[in-house]
């Protein structure tokens, strides 16, 4: 494809002075969503591994490797107990176990071992680690998709019925928790399964009692599939002499484990995961998995499991100290001692002998208080590097802080955290570290976005927190720094157990707001030659989402709020297109979210009720954009359309957009560092006059010209080349012109049917040489047909194209 356009003559610029765009919101255009729909098709097991890719919440992910499973010949009795449960088919077994305990007792050690072990026998079908303080991981939204993604690798059977459900309808990918749950984990499993376990004991259970607690998915799935009987292991026309023995039929995996439901979200999402994940056994006995749930036990979560209709199903193991913990513990401990002795690097220590003393083992016995969290926690801090393992542990034991409030849940594990907070020289840059590994969302937890955030020197982050191992996972300069257990965080955020160490969220929030702004001002500023890209763009992806999480924003930051220069983020944005990667890969997604942030900014602001000055500045940003009237006339119309393909949501990658995006890019390039008046681009203040804006119909009836002019050429370039290239750019345009709201903001003209007539050839053309139809979201078939049937007189050919020609060969999803 050529860059360069068709002309289009009389457009919107053509003698403006000091235009101003106006006319609508910016959205995310050119990301890989769309495309997905396509690869989903070619290869669904691939997709939905896409969607749950670093997540990490199964358990053998990376982010699991630092919890530990537990020490061989501990917990011994709990695992067993478990392990009965998952493997008992007796009328008494019930499909749920709900193993709870208090934090930091080994609930997620356990599981991890229980998954191992389940998954070396081919018992685990699937499992998820919810972790409070992973933003990816303290919410559901990868649950389902993670199960039946474990189902399609674990359960042959299953793969070609979970991957056509996917192909036919890939939104089911972006569906709410019930429809994943029913489409690509329940019916699956229903539909094949003579060979999987059944719940006896849930056949006893009145027929009555199961359809009361049936959800409304259930039921109206009851009138579409009504239950049938059991399939019969092997068919009766071809079953063995009762005298001879039947070998058992191989079982497939069923054992689902999820850990951490409490660090999940709040109490409603939880409650309603068990209300969902139960729902199956509730409708049929038929339902062959079982499931491990490992949490707190919170009140909700305790009052749920009470009720008849979990109670039924639902096994309960405490993890009280019936199961002997303190055993364990001092097994744990011993071994990590002994891991000290025969350590190479220890060659050359001379330690007390003995040490630690049996005195020593009982007192950290003592102080762990049945929670197996002391313990890991206290000999990560012996262990630290570059210190001595003897006097690491003399501090553990000889160090008792007097600021810790006796009514802590747990005081010793307190006094711990104190210890290794207290041996920092400077807590105010500790604290300032850890506020901003707390509060900051992902990807914004790194040591380098942290020290510009902060104003540190590259490496100070990493020097500040080598003492501080034992209690955080710090890896390198741009991966994201993890908390290593949730009880470190709850420890931090609460006033009465952390004291000097307390972290206020309101007012350290409000800080690195301020810090945040400061910072992206700062970038702004740079020259040219040394803009940080990358740093940029790091900083634009979130500031307008971390500013409005301010509960109620101070002085301070109001300050910085009204002296941002929004002209120069505009134009920085532009830059950062052209330094360091392709102009044509991210672009529309970062125009998005600098917008979307601007808007973000403005309603915070609105609902807080601050001056209404401030407000005004992010308000209608977009509009107020002002182009310098003697700008070349082709990169004016491509100003028009990159305006266009926001405001109507053209979502694909085509090679209109990637002409539209160099040419705006270099565009905004030209304002770097130059004076608002001799720039190309100007910023209206909120109370101006506005400039001539830009007529929305006549910029999209002129940009669909553009892109059926280039869907001409590619289908004319195909016809000589046969390349699959050109085949992709058709695919795309095509998606631009019916999945947006592009053509349907198009006021009628008699040029339309020539253009309807384009896309029907087209279209055809693409069915006649993939054999498949485009994928579209129904809304845009009925907005479309409204769009048709508000035509005056005289179209009644474009709506028969529209109709007749092009509907046909489209496949309308959710």
């Amino acid at each position: 494809m050529s860059s360069s356009s068709q002309s289009t003559t009389n457009h919107m610029f053509h003698g403006m002075q000091y235009s101003t765009i106006n006319g609508g919101e910016f959205y995310n255009v050119g990301h890989d969503l769309v495309r997905n729909f396509h690869t989903t098709a070619a290869n669904p097991q691939r997709t939905l591994w896409d969607a749950i890719a670093g997540v990490g919440a199964s358990y053998n992910s990376a982010l699991q490797f630092d919890r530990g499973s537990c020490l061989p010949g501990t917990r011994e009795a709990v695992l067993r107990d478990i392990h009965e449960w998952s493997s008992s088919e007796s009328d008494s077994s019930k499909p749920v176990c709900w193993l709870s305990g208090t934090a930091g007792v080994g609930k997620s050690a356990i599981a991890l071992t229980v998954a191992k072990s389940c998954a070396e026998n081919n018992r685990l079908a699937a499992s998820f680690f919810f972790f409070r303080s992973d933003p990816k991981r303290n919410n559901p939204s990868s649950l389902m998709l993670t199960i039946a993604h474990g189902l399609v690798t674990t359960i042959p059977s299953l793969r070609p019925i979970i991957e056509q459900k996917i192909a036919t309808d890939p939104r089911i990918l972006e569906a709410n928790l019930d429809d994943q749950f029913r489409e690509l984990v329940v019916l699956p499993l229903l539909n094949v399964s003579p060979s999987l376990i059944v719940h006896p004991s849930l056949n006893s259970s009145p027929s009555s009692k199961r359809r009361s607690c049936i959800p409304r998915w259930g039921q109206r799935w009851r009138r579409h599939r009504p239950e049938q009987p059991l399939p019969q292991r092997v068919p009766q026309s071809v079953q063995q002499p009762e005298s001879l023995p039947q070998a058992p039929a191989q079982k497939d995996p069923n054992l689902v484990i999820i850990d951490g439901l409490d660090e999940c979200k709040d109490s409603d999402t939880q409650l309603r995961i068990i209300s969902i994940l139960t729902s199956a056994y509730q409708h049929s006995p038929r339902f062959p998995l079982r499931l491990l749930i490992c949490s707190c036990p919170e009140s909700w979560i305790r009052e749920a499991f009470d009720l008849p209709k979990y109670c039924i199903l639902t096994k309960h193991i405490k993890l009280d100290d019936s199961y002997v913990p303190n055993q364990d513990i001092e097994r744990y401990f011993r071994s990590e001692f002994t891991s000290i002795h025969t350590n190479i690097k220890y060659k050359r220590v001379e330690f007390p002998n003995p040490w630690p003393s049996k005195a020593d083992i009982e007192c950290l016995v003592d102080n762990a208080s049945a929670q197996f969290i002391y313990a890991i926690t206290a000999m990560k801090f012996v262990k630290a590097e570059y210190s001595s393992p003897s006097k690491q542990l003399c501090i553990v034991l000889d160090s008792r802080s007097n600021r810790i409030s006796p009514k802590s849940p747990f005081p010793e594990l307190d006094n711990l955290y104190h210890i290794i907070l207290s041996t920092h020289p400077e807590q105010a840059i500790l604290l300032s570290i850890l506020s901003a590994i707390l509060l900051l969302p992902e990807r914004f937890r790194n040591p380098k976005f942290i020290e510009i955030l902060l104003g540190f020197s590259p490496g100070e982050v990493d020097l500040s927190l080598r003492g501080m191992h034992s209690v955080l996972d710090i890896r390198g300069a741009t991966d994201d720094i993890r908390v290593y257990h949730t009880s470190f965080t709850d420890y931090l955020c609460t006033k009465s157990r952390s004291a000097e160490f307390y972290i206020n969220e309101p007012r350290q929030r409000d800080f690195l707001a301020c810090r945040w702004l400061m910072a992206l001002g700062e970038l702004c500023k740079a020259q040219e030659k040394s803009f940080h890209s990358w740093v940029f763009r790091t900083f634009l992806g979130g500031w307008g989402d971390f500013c409005s999480s301010v509960k109620q924003p101070s002085k301070q930051l109001l300050y910085e709020l009204g002296s941002l220069d929004l002209l120069s983020l505009v134009v920085a944005t532009g830059v950062s297109l052209q330094v360091g990667i392709s102009p044509t890969r991210e672009s529309w997604h970062r125009w998005a979210t600098l917008f979307r942030s601007f808007r973000t900014v403005a309603s915070w602001l609105d609902q807080k009720g601050v001056d209404l000055e401030i407000i005004e500045r992010f308000v209608n940003v977009q509009d107020r954009i002002q182009v310098n009237p003697s700008l070349d006339e082709e990169i004016r119309s491509h100003l028009e359309s990159w305006v266009v393909f926001n405001v109507t949501r053209c979502e694909s990658r085509c090679p209109l957009t990637d002409r539209v995006e160099a040419s705006v890019a270099k565009l905004l390039g030209g304002a770097w560092n130059s004076e608002p008046s001799s720039g190309p681009l100007s910023l209206a203040g909120p109370t101006s006059t506005p400039g001539t804006s830009i007529d929305i119909p006549s910029g999209c009836f002129r940009t669909v010209k553009c892109l059926c002019y280039d869907l001409q050429t590619s289908m004319a370039r195909y016809q000589n080349s046969k390349a699959e290239s050109d085949i992709s750019e058709i695919r795309w345009t095509v998606r631009n012109l019916l999945d947006s709201t592009l053509l349907e903001s198009c006021v009628p003209q008699p040029e339309l049917l020539s253009i309807l007539d384009t896309i029907s050839d087209v279209v055809k053309m693409y069915y006649e040489i993939s054999r498949r139809r485009f994928l579209i979201f129904r809304s845009r078939r009925d907005k479309l047909l409204s769009w048709c049937e508000s035509f005056p007189d005289g179209y009644a050919e474009c709506t028969d194209l529209v109709k007749n020609q092009i509907f046909p060969l489209i496949d309308f999803g959710m």
